[in-house]
């Protein structure tokens, strides 16, 4: 379950004294900051504590009939709420013409109280100073020279819509900007991710060839020294057989020469008489 921006970014229960922190958690004023951050509890959050507050108002009931249909509006003439057929029929008279009739959520009731709170005094002027409604008690104990921080309800509103509009139009322009800088994290991201994807099967491919290639090579050159090793064989055996047979050759005539020799000897022997041996005995 998502939680809601009310609530508490340390306890999860919806913000009691709403502090925020300059890393933009809001926190509960006894609670510690959330973040790895050292920081103090922050400053308080009028936002959120206004948004707190309205969560928690009951809608008025139209003063004329006890209903609450919408749009609801609020009589500041009067100070009574009105529901839109109620201002439609009891305030188009002539003797209503000067009230001032606003939107229920406009009005310049101040989260459901009209009066003064120290001076029990209706609210009928903004000091710019305080940045808070006073009443006639609250202008006269002030000080002549606070007193220009003083303007109407009217004038005050508009002072603090127009500042609201500012600062509306700025955010608005540094979200559009933040959105920019989003769009185009977002598409240098989907780039460098094509970019490495494309890198990547490069690479493999590249290795793939190398491999293939370093293979093509071994194979290429195992057979050339297959064949080399072949010839080199096939060459000495030849020449063995060459040298052998020369062997043989010489074998064969110096068998035959030691014949001749033989022979001749023999030869002699018989022409020379009995050997010494024989003529001894």
């Amino acid at each position: 379950m998502d939680s809601s921006p009310l609530d508490c970014n340390v306890c999860r229960k919806e913000l009691t004294s709403p502090h925020i922190l300059p890393c933009l958690h809001s926190i509960c004023a006894n609670c510690s900051p959330c973040c790895s951050t050292s920081t103090s509890c922050g400053s308080p959050d009028p936002l959120a504590e206004f948004l707190i507050e309205t969560a928690h108002e009951t809608t008025e009931m139209c003063a004329n009939c006890d209903q609450t249909n919408q749009p609801m509006y609020f009589c500041e003439t009067c100070q009574q709420a009105l529901c839109h057929e109620c201002k439609a029929t009891t305030h188009q008279a002539r003797m209503f013409a000067s009230h001032r009739i606003v939107v229920a959520e406009e009005s310049a009731r101040v989260r459901g109280r009209i009066a003064c709170a120290q001076h029990s005094e209706p609210y009928i002027l903004y000091c710019t100073d305080q940045k808070c409604l006073a009443c006639i008690q609250c202008f006269n104990d002030r000080p002549s020279d606070d007193r220009h921080y003083f303007v109407s309800v009217d004038a005050g509103h508009k002072t603090c819509m127009e500042k609201i509009e500012k600062w509306a139009m700025k955010l608005r322009l540094y979200q559009e900007e933040k959105r920019e800088e989003l769009e185009v994290r977002q598409r240098l991201l989907a780039e460098q991710s094509n970019s490495y994807q494309n890198a990547k099967e490069s690479l493999f491919q590249l290795c793939q060839q190398i491999h293939d290639t370093v293979l093509s090579t071994r194979d290429r050159l195992a057979l050339e020294l297959e064949k080399s090793q072949e010839e080199a064989e096939r060459t000495c055996k030849e020449q063995i057989q060459e040298i052998t047979a020369i062997m043989n050759q010489k074998c064969y005539k110096n068998e035959l020469l030691h014949r001749i020799h033989s022979r001749r000897q023999t030869g002699q022997w018989e022409a020379s008489g009995p050997a010494p041996f024989l003529s001894s005995q």
